[in-house]
């Protein structure tokens, strides 16, 4: 990151979120309008070849294997989690930071007894995560 780059992400500066025990080189921040994000292009690779291939899923537990799995070992911690709540259109690949807004939406079928099944990644929402949120769970798990 440039030095003369100034800017907060919350109450840190960028120096100080890179410094952070919980950095990975494979981060990098991206500068929004609304809210600077920690991106993760390794993570992020997998949910989007799974899109650009339209690669279907059978289960939930497929999903958590062959997708969520590797997400996680891209960002370097165990952050990815599938929603599994059944009560819209979408499930929602989430980070388990509770502050953290990163989310894809996954398509997928219901059978007869409400089991999910031919799961696709639909929609990235927010693709990258809140850096801040990161260091404070960080923090409460280490301190």
């Amino acid at each position: 990151m440039d030095k003369e780059y100034e800017k907060k992400v919350g109450k840190y500066s960028i120096d100080q979120i890179e410094a952070h025990p919980f950095w990975n080189k494979d981060f990098s921040i991206k500068v929004c309008k609304t809210m600077d994000y920690l991106m993760c292009e390794t993570a992020m690779k997998f949910a989007k070849d799974a899109e650009k291939e339209k690669t279907v899923y059978c289960s939930t537990e497929e999903v958590n294997r062959l997708l969520i799995d590797k997400m996680n070992s891209g960002f370097g911690k165990d952050v990815f989690k599938l929603n599994v709540k059944t009560d819209n259109k979408y499930l929602q690949i989430k980070c388990k930071v509770g502050k953290c807004p990163f989310s894809v939406w996954l398509k997928y079928k219901t059978a007869p007894n409400g089991d999910v099944f031919d799961l696709t990644v639909f929609r990235f929402i927010i693709e990258g995560h809140d850096p801040c949120a990161h260091i404070e769970e960080y923090e409460k798990k280490t301190f």
